[in-house]
Parts: C-alpha cells; structure tokens; sequence
C-alpha cells in the first residue's frame, strides 16, 4: 500500500526547517505503523528547495509530468521496517 505526503507552508516560515521536521515525523510515524510499504510526494519542478528536500530525506526521483498546467516531479520512499535504524538515519540528518 502507498500514500501521498503533501505539504505547504506560509512564505515567512520558508527555510527554517519545519518542512524536514513535519516530514521526519510522519515518516517516523508511518514506519512505527508498519501498514505502508512506501509513501510519495509530489512537488513543481521549479521549487527546487522542495526537491532538494525530499531527496536528503531519501526519496529518489519517480517520474515527471504536468499536472495543474506546470511540470512537477513524483518522488518515491520506501519505509523502513527497522524503526531504530530509521531514527539513527534521521539523526545523521540533523
């Protein structure tokens, strides 16, 4: 089974890490759930600070298309299962 993470944050926060933050949380959650196999997101190929993003957290490029008229980028994650080496993963980030 796989899910969509979304995310939006108001321009003034932009930066100051909360998007990593929110996104390590959910992923810690999902993966202490044990339920999912991967989770997807999805992001405009010109908000490259999202991508840049999504790619230190360990997602890995899917597919590109276009979708509200822009080009967007699809990326993928699986979960890990070991809820401990996903927390040390996640450390190493910070």
């Amino acid at each position: 089974m796989e899910q969509e993470i979304s995310y939006q944050f108001a321009p003034e926060v932009w930066g100051q890490g909360y998007a990593k933050e929110a996104i390590q949380a959910v992923l810690v959650f999902l993966s202490e759930q044990g339920t999912l196999e991967s989770i997807i997101a999805e992001t405009q190929k010109k908000n490259i600070r999202s991508c840049r993003l999504l790619e230190a957290l360990g997602f890995k490029k899917r597919e590109s298309l276009i979708r509200f008229h822009q080009p967007q980028m699809v990326y993928g994650k699986r979960l890990c299962k070991n809820i401990k080496a996903y927390k040390a993963f996640n450390e190493k980030l910070e």
